[in-house]
């Protein structure tokens, strides 16, 4: 039995040696048939109004003439569900047809909002994938919600709920709707400071930008909670111990808790002041021939037995700098060099003035300023393309820049220039709003009721100039003012302006005669230090009764 089964598989396997290629051939023939079979001879597309046959095509993987793989089948349907226009697609093969079926998703028509106090439509609406690209699904509607649940919230409304609901319109498209409760608004119950000995808490909340809740919060917002303000003020607590005899103060935390009863957080700041200093003995020394430091003196802020203060010596640093350029020497690089006396918590401070670096500045980029001109932020800085380069000086620049109070921030930074003599110089603004308007109103028991709308703009047309305009008015009378400033007349560090009004008086009981008064000035103004200047204004009136 062993034997005759031995037998039969010797004679099985001999033949399929034998009769391998024959039937390798077979098996070609085979598949041949079997991918013939599944060959695309045409594509039936059903479901879609909106979205044309072609362009349906276009997102298929498999074209007439290709083979219907499973795995085309599925990079198909992949493909279509990518285009975010369909809710449903399906994709098989059957006797030669491609059968596609899919189901449009709804065309978003328009965007509402129900509720919204704190932000207005446009606000929201730029926060609404919805709105943008234009067809509605579940998941870029709940995206849309948390966004707007997150603006509220990072606002200070934890309590704020958005929902929304979709309404049919005609042809099929869609109109959502952002329901929006906002809640009543977290505010900011008590700013609390630990381990502040030298100052109180009154003196630090007003170096801060958070403010407590109070009766005008409603109106300035500005007992917002943000992590990016906390971080502001605890470097603007720093710096104002820093400023003011504390060099090694930090702050160690700003810690929000959130109250839910109380609907409002407790903001508590830990301090740790370190000791206070003065400075010492202050000197000038100087490798540069020539450069005489007796007139250089008076340019130094800090004084013996002055409060250590950083932004003294930093003023003192650039003062330095620009009065040795005056002197000559463009190149002057200051340094100032602390001694530190722990035993008598002083500072001895040494500047120390050398020749710098032989670097010109090849060119001065200025980015950010979409509505200030160029000129009005290069004549602050006392360089220009093709002068020396000098730090100090930038950082002077720089801090002329910000006094303006045109930008939110002004960043510098600096570049390899063409050679490695050149120096290409950054400046990074980010530019603020500089309008402002104001309403104010009174009583007088003469005048009666008193009230002036004003217009003010501190950089007029993104030149620099002051422009203001009012109008006042009470029961007896109008007044009429038109104010405007040039800060660089000519071109100069001069100032120039006018100030043009009108008063109009009626005849009352306690006035006999009614008067309209026409009037204006010139005035003019020209520097005498960085921080102190001399005015002369010249004025005429008309008045007739």
């Amino acid at each position: 039995m062993i034997q005759r089964n031995l037998l039969r598989s010797f004679i099985l396997s001999l033949a399929l040696v034998l009769f391998a290629p024959v039937t390798g051939i077979g098996f070609g023939v085979l598949g041949v048939e079997a991918a013939q079979a599944q060959t695309v001879s045409r594509i039936s597309i059903t479901g879609n109004s909106r979205v044309d046959d072609v362009t349906l095509r276009s997102y298929l993987t498999i074209r007439v003439g290709d083979v219907a793989t499973n795995a085309k089948i599925q990079a198909s349907i992949n493909s279509l569900n990518s285009t975010g226009l369909f809710s449903s697609v399906g994709v098989r093969y059957s006797g030669g047809t491609l059968s596609v079926s899919v189901r449009e998703n709804s065309i978003v028509a328009s965007v509402l909002f129900e509720g919204n106090q704190r932000f207005s439509d446009d606000k929201l609406i730029v926060l609404v994938n919805l709105a943008s690209r234009g067809t509605f699904t579940q998941e870029r509607l709940q995206g849309d919600i948390a966004a707007i649940r997150s603006t509220y919230d990072n606002a200070g409304y934890t309590n704020v709920s958005v929902t929304a609901r979709t309404e049919a319109v005609e042809d099929g498209r869609m109109r959502i709707v952002f329901v929006i409760d906002e809640g009543d608004r977290a505010g900011i119950a008590a700013i609390n400071f630990t381990g502040n000995n030298a100052f109180n808490a009154g003196t630090l909340k007003g170096v801060i930008s958070t403010r407590e809740t109070g009766l005008m919060s409603w109106l300035f917002n500005d007992d917002e909670l943000k992590q990016e303000k906390l971080d502001f003020d605890k470097e603007a607590i720093r710096f104002y111990y820093v400023n003011r005899g504390f060099p090694d103060a930090q702050v160690l935390s700003a810690v929000a808790e959130f109250d839910a009863e109380r609907n409002a957080y407790f903001v508590s700041f830990t301090i740790s002041e370190g000791e206070r200093y003065s400075f010492g003995e202050i000197g000038i020394e100087t490798s540069i021939p020539g450069l005489d430091t007796d007139v250089l003196k008076s340019s130094i802020r800090t004084y013996q037995g002055n409060t250590y203060s950083f932004r003294d010596l930093q003023r003192s640093v650039e003062d330095l700098a620009f009065n040795a350029t005056g002197q000559g020497f463009a190149f002057a690089d200051v340094r100032p060099r602390l001694d530190r006396d722990v035993a008598n918590k002083i500072f001895n401070v040494t500047y120390l003035v050398d020749e710098g670096a032989r670097v010109y500045v090849e060119r001065i980029n200025i980015t950010g300023n979409t509505k200030t001109r160029d000129f009005v932020i290069r004549r602050e800085l006392n360089f220009a393309e093709g002068d020396p380069f000098n730090r100090s000086m930038v950082t002077r620049g720089k801090t002329a820049i910000e006094r303006l109070d045109y930008f939110a921030s002004v960043g510098v930074s600096t570049q390899m220039g063409s050679a490695a003599d050149k120096i290409i110089l950054n400046i990074a603004v980010v530019e603020k709003s500089t309008g402002d308007y104001g309403f104010s109103a009174g009583y007088s028991s003469t005048d009666g009721v008193l009230g002036e709308i004003s217009l003010t703009e501190t950089n007029f047309l993104g030149r620099g100039q002051y422009l203001k305009i009012s109008v006042g008015a009470t029961p007896n009378g109008q007044t009429y003012e038109l104010s405007f400033s040039e800060p660089r007349f000519a071109g100069l560090k001069v100032s120039a302006g006018f100030d043009l009004y009108k008063s109009i008086t009626s005849e009352t009981s306690a006035s006999f005669y009614g008067s309209d008064a026409t009037g204006g000035q010139l005035r003019f103004g020209v520097p005498l230090t960085d921080e102190l200047s001399a005015s002369v204004m010249v004025g005429m009136e008309s008045r007739t009764f």
